[in-house]
């Protein structure tokens, strides 16, 4: 009778064991899961020609990793959106907010040329704010009041290393990649 007993638990820790190791393996519920966080490399682009203001653009690029981040903070914003945007309200709100964080906090640089035609002056500048966004945004809050449409965002946000640390994040990233991988087949 003593055998019998134990041959009953040990079956019935093989199985508890089992049921471990296959829900550790197997996804949990299909509808249930979150979206994973996408990351975006985001640079706004200011030309001015003569000191005025000839073209603005927002460009956001899907991306898997991003070596040259500095690192993650959750940053409030606000972005405004007037009725009159030619947008979606919440799209233009969005993108009023995302630029401000890339004017603030973003890695800026400058291109300029100047040429003389005619003998007159013809100068020409590009200023670019970048930086990595996580996507999905949490919106705080969101309000529409005498005409502008105003949203809270909390967004994750990186900006851009300066270039002389790219060649320095670049083998950081590929170390860790490497460990990853080797550490892949002890586990």
């Amino acid at each position: 009778m003593l055998n019998f007993y134990k041959s009953i638990e040990l079956y019935r820790f093989q199985a508890i064991r089992l049921l471990f190791w296959i829900c550790l393996l197997l996804p949990g519920d299909a509808g249930a899961e979150a979206v994973p966080p996408t990351l975006y490399y985001a640079r706004f682009t200011v030309t001015s020609r003569n000191g005025m203001i000839t073209a603005a653009k927002l460009e956001l690029l899907p991306i898997e990793t991003e070596y040259r981040s500095e690192g993650f903070q959750c940053l409030p914003i606000t972005g405004t959106a007037a009725l009159n945007s030619g947008l979606d309200l919440g799209v233009a709100a969005r993108h009023d907010g995302l630029i401000r964080i890339l004017t603030i906090y973003g890695l800026k640089s400058v291109s300029a040329q100047g040429r003389l035609l005619n003998s007159r002056g013809d100068d020409q500048v590009q200023m670019h704010y970048e930086g990595v966004f996580r996507y999905p945004f949490r919106i705080n809050a969101e309000n529409f009041e005498d005409g502008v449409y105003r949203l809270d965002l909390a967004v994750e946000f990186s900006p851009l290393s300066f270039p002389d640390r790219w060649s320095y994040l670049s083998l950081k990233h590929e170390i860790r990649k490497t460990f990853f991988w080797v550490l892949g087949f002890f586990i």
